[in-house]
């Protein structure tokens, strides 16, 4: 008896044992054999299929359901076998394939072989393939697919015929090209199997279609050509992690991953710490540098707001304003941002705290140069205050501990251009500015943050300071009488202070400094008309007759500058009140006459 005798039952039971490999051995036994397999189409139970091509050979590998796996080679005179058999294999299938992998094999030095040769090959072959899937009666089932092709066109002659309910995962690598070229995604972005896939996954290539295209996946690895930093928050607000709530930013390499955060706002960066717990610790340990550059903290017993202009945001207006307040339930923040929006949000903590948390990060993360930093300390509020409130000196001073803290705790010292302290008393500055790199400091700014007319203010510990003999240029307002000598002045580029009185002598050690510092280029003084009787016009002979810019501003004296035939001293000078020395080129003043 021959196995064409059994009966058909028997004959299949037999074929639904066999491998795919061995139905084929049996299919070329005997017609009557083969008939019977054409015919009854057994069931496969192949599990992973992988296909490789090359332009001298097709290897088939195959896994079934009990992890046998083989593979079955085709040489190039073979190619319409594996055509043959391949159909056969589709026709048969009827489980799920876990795994379906595409290879177009690419020479390592392509110029052994004509490119549009292998195109051609290659299109041909991608061609048939997708006639054979799409003459299915029902589309292929596969969980998993992964292609190493060489654009999108290849990967749409497979993609979109599938079925889209089983896909779940997609692997794409690029089979030639250059290492991370941009790769089109246009098309594949817009099928339901790619609407529907759960993960993804890009090696050695980039992508430039809107990430709104990849929000959807629970995990997702992609290489972006071009970054916008509020792009990346809102999709990872939108995507759902995978269990381990661990984001598909943190797969990416850390070199890549700090590339990626220094080109984030604040606001964003801090968005992303929320994000999940790997981020969270990755973005603390690594700190990456902030694009802020200016930061304006404002202080009173009420409310606090915290300023800074951040480079990275995408308007035109780049700030971003915060102000803290006590709330029935706590705390009370609202924001301004450049962006026109406004939120709100309640915390359980005193507005103290919660200041404090969003400050330190901002700090911590601060590693350019800020071109200002500015602190008022609002202490006119104090005339407004009953008297059972705590005073802004108690209510401030564990903040400015802290703030000193931090600055002493830094490894390299904060780096600022110009500070501006609002305050009424040298002790509250003397909290920040010697912290300040010296190095980088440029601009001092101090002005009364009382509000109840001009004050006196000591200044002498301050003018000790190496940030204070580094800086090139000071302004206090009007509201401080200074009563420093000139001589803790001299160093600088520009001043403008007010003193309470001044007189021949100053205006002489004035001149002086000008002679013998070559930096000194502006010196302003107010000082009280009430207490100056002396008109300083008497003192400068005969005055400038020609004709400048701010006349309006009083009367002009020049003078001579010793061993400098270039420059000249500007004097100006109203009746009682206001004196300016300026250092001031030859050439912008014509018809001169010196004195």
């Amino acid at each position: 008896m021959s196995l064409t005798d059994l009966p058909d039952l028997a004959i299949s039971t037999i074929l639904e044992k066999l491998d795919f490999r061995s139905i084929l051995n049996l299919r070329n036994v005997c017609h009557d054999l083969r008939e019977f397999i054409d015919n009854t189409i057994p069931a496969f139970w192949i599990s992973r299929i992988g296909i490789t091509v090359a332009t001298d050979k097709i290897d088939l590998h195959l896994e079934d359901s009990g992890s046998n796996n083989y593979t079955i080679r085709y040489p190039e005179e073979g190619f319409e076998t594996f055509w043959n058999n391949f159909q056969r294999l589709l026709k048969h299938q009827k489980g799920l394939l876990t795994y379906l992998n595409l290879v177009l094999h690419f020479p390592e030095d392509e110029k052994l072989k004509e490119k549009t040769i292998l195109e051609k090959v290659y299109a041909g072959y991608l061609q048939r393939l997708q006639s054979l899937l799409k003459s299915q009666k029902h589309p292929l089932k596969v969980q998993k697919l992964c292609l190493i092709v060489g654009d999108q066109d290849e990967i749409m002659s497979i993609l979109p015929h599938l079925d889209s309910k089983e896909l779940e995962i997609l692997s794409i690598f690029p089979g030639r090209g250059e290492h991370m070229q941009i790769f089109k995604l246009d098309k594949v972005v817009e099928t339901e199997q790619w609407k529907r896939a759960k993960e993804l996954e890009t090696v050695n290539f980039m992508v430039d279609e809107p990430l709104e295209k990849f929000t959807h996946f629970t995990n997702c690895r992609v290489h972006i050509a071009q970054t916008i930093s509020q792009d990346i928050i809102e999709m990872l607000k939108e995507v759902s992690f995978i269990n381990t709530m661990t984001s598909p930013l943190i797969q990416l390499p850390e070199n890549v991953l700090i590339q990626i955060m220094e080109e984030l706002d604040f606001r964003s960066l801090v968005s992303l710490r929320k994000v999940c717990h790997d981020l969270c610790n990755f973005i603390d340990d690594v700190i990456p540098s902030s694009g802020i550059s200016e930061i304006y903290v404002r202080i009173n017993t009420k409310k606090i707001s915290l300023r800074f202009l951040d480079e990275n945001i995408d308007f035109p207006d780049k700030s971003i304003q915060i102000n803290y307040r006590n709330h029935k339930k706590g705390c009370s923040t609202s924001r301004n941002s450049s962006d026109g929006k406004k939120k709100k949000r309640v915390g359980l903590e005193d507005f103290v705290v919660f200041f404090w948390k969003d400050f330190e990060t901002v700090m911590n993360h601060q590693k350019s140069i800020l071109n200002k930093f500015s602190l008022v300390l609002e202490h006119y509020e104090e005339k407004m205050l009953e008297k059972k409130d705590q005073n802004l000196s108690e209510f401030s001073k564990e903040i400015m501990e802290k703030i000193k803290e931090n600055l002493t705790s830094r490894t390299i010292p904060l780096k600022v251009k110009e500070i501006d302290f609002g305050i009424i008393d040298q002790m509250e500055m003397l909290q920040i500015l010697p912290f300040i790199d010296s190095k980088h400091l440029e601009k001092i700014s101090i002005g009364n943050s009382k509000g109840l007319g001009p004050q006196n203010i000591k200044i002498d510990d301050i003018t000790k300071l190496t940030q204070w003999k580094s800086a090139n240029e000071v302004i206090i307002n009007y509201d401080f009488l200074i009563s420093e000598p000139i001589s803790n002045f001299e160093h600088f580029q520009k001043v403008e202070i007010h003193m309470k009185m001044i007189g021949a002598d100053t205006v002489r050690v004035l001149r002086q400094t000008f002679q013998s510092s070559p930096n000194m280029n502006h010196f302003e003084i107010q000082y009280d008309p009430s207490r100056e009787r002396q008109d300083l016009r008497t003192l400068f002979g005969h005055r400038f007759d020609g004709s400048y810019e701010d006349e309006n501003q009083g009367a002009r004296w020049i003078f001579k500058i010793r061993g400098d035939p270039k420059n000249v001293i500007s004097i100006q000078t109203n009746m009682y009140s206001w004196l300016c020395l300026t250092r001031v080129q030859l050439v912008d003043i014509p018809n001169l006459r010196l004195y």
